[in-house]
């Protein structure tokens, strides 16, 4: 049943729509103080990541150090995203619904409360015609002139009475039909809300879980024996013993070795097998290796192999490359930066990036990281690669969202995580750009390119070293 067919009981429909009015200022209440405590847990995290912990760091358990710093980081940056759209979005939507509704139902309700007041005093006066005239009846067995005149008055009274009715009927119902749409607007705004406090709480679970799922990554980074070894040779007076090194003549290096299977395919992986295993032997490899590696690497399924092998030997942790043979796995690496840069090969890129910071050379207690060796390679000045870097990861991460959420890519739940998942993504990248001491202008015209694509601007954070 519509209000207005409840004309008779205006003040119920006053009733009804001031006490949806009062569920909507204390939700709005409720958002603010939500707001508010949010706020100041955000930046209670912030500060947290300016604490001395993450200045005390040695050897591996610096990344481990960092990525805890960076989840508080993401998690306040992902935090102050959620309040700011709660004091945007939520919070001024209710208040310009009331602000809207108020001026529409004023000159309304100005106008009903007239017509209330007139229909009580045609009411009035009915009854009190009607009394004269039923007292004039039983006081008089003839009819009187004044009973006459009284029951004309009466009767008058009705007609003006029954056509004030229609009028008032034809005026109320807009005005409770208006209390009607409101009623219903009201509700549909509490709904959607409600929908979007759930997508906006979903978006900053999911944002801060992005960062957490590294951390076990960089846990696994933490080796005690890598460090037990470092306090020994930092502790260790005297000479420090070398291994004795079985060495191989030249002449007998590639003997039975390299023998090609045309029929099992497996050529191209016995040659980086080969080198493999020679340079973390620390047996210098001959212009024959090169040639094959140059062959080899060519191609993407060598390229591919020369990876596994590379994390084959992170997964057993044998990070130190012999002295005698790191400069030669930095030269090899160099070679395939060069065919990566002419395939623009971004998987590849991802992962000699990551790779690069683990490998090393220890001399005389100094660690000398592979990375350290790349950063002249001109692949890292190439703006449009590193772009193409934060965009197929950024995707790559949306798309396994949406088949773990069973979601359209195209849906608004994705879209309000785009901007969560790219910032998290150009942090990560940003900061590998700075390890590779890739220049500022690079960095900027990178942010420019990601701008272009997503059309979302996305602040960096500055580190310590920028500031100063």
């Amino acid at each position: 049943m519509s209000y207005w067919d409840l004309w008779d009981n205006y003040s119920k429909v006053k009733e009804n729509a001031e006490d949806t009015n009062s569920l909507i200022y204390y939700l709005i209440e409720f958002l603010t103080h939500k707001t508010e405590i949010e706020r100041e847990y955000a930046n209670g995290l912030n500060r947290l990541t300016r604490a001395p912990l993450f200045f005390r760091g040695k050897n591996t358990m610096v990344p481990c150090l960092k990525r805890l710093q960076t989840i508080c980081n993401q998690q306040s940056i992902s935090l102050l995203e959620l309040v700011n759209n709660q004091q945007t979005d939520l919070i001024p939507t209710l208040k310009d619904l009331l602000t809207k509704q108020d001026e529409d139902i004023r000159i309304n309700a100005r106008i009903s409360k007239d017509l209330v007041y007139e229909l009580q005093k045609q009411n009035s006066y009915c009854e009190k015609t009607r009394d004269y005239y039923f007292s004039y009846c039983i006081s008089s067995e003839n009819v009187s002139k004044r009973e006459e005149a009284a029951g004309k008055k009466y009767l008058k009274a009705v007609e003006d009475a029954n056509n004030f009715l229609t009028t008032f009927e034809e005026n109320m119902k807009p005005i409770l039909m208006l209390y009607q749409k409101q009623e219903e607007d009201k509700i549909l705004a509490i709904k959607d809300l409600l929908r979007k406090i759930t997508i906006y709480e979903l978006s900053y679970l999911r944002s801060s879980q992005y960062e957490k799922e590294l951390l076990p990554l960089t846990v696994d980074s933490l080796n005690p024996e890598i460090e037990i070894k470092k306090f020994i040779d930092d502790n260790l007076t005297g000479k420090k013993f070398q291994k004795y090194v079985f060495e191989v003549h030249p002449k007998r290096l590639n003997t039975d070795i390299l023998t090609i299977n045309s029929e099992n395919g497996k050529k191209n992986n016995i040659v980086i097998d080969n080198i493999i295993d020679k340079c973390w032997k620390g047996i210098v490899i001959n212009d024959e290796d090169n040639k094959n590696f140059h062959n080899v690497i060519s191609g993407t399924e060598g390229r591919k192999y020369w990876i596994k092998k590379l994390n084959d030997k992170r997964i057993e942790n044998k990070y130190n490359i012999p002295s005698c043979a790191f400069g030669i796995v930095c030269g090899l690496t160099n070679l395939l930066l060069d065919r990566i840069q002419e395939c623009q090969d971004l998987n590849c890129t991802k992962q000699v990036i990551m790779l690069s910071q683990h490998f090393y050379e220890e001399t005389l207690s100094q660690k000398t990281f592979m990375y350290q060796i790349l950063l002249t390679h001109s692949l890292w000045e190439d703006f449009k690669l590193w772009g193409n870097l934060v965009i197929s990861s950024v995707d790559l991460e949306m798309k396994n969202d949406a088949k773990l959420c069973s979601e359209e890519t195209t849906s608004l739940s994705q879209a309000l995580k785009l901007r969560p998942v790219l910032s998290s993504k150009v942090q990560f990248f940003v900061q590998q750009m700075k390890n590779f001491m890739v220049d500022g202008n690079v960095v900027e015209k990178t942010l420019k390119v990601i701008h272009e694509y997503y059309g979302i601007n996305i602040e960096v954070e500055k580190s310590n070293d920028d500031l100063n």
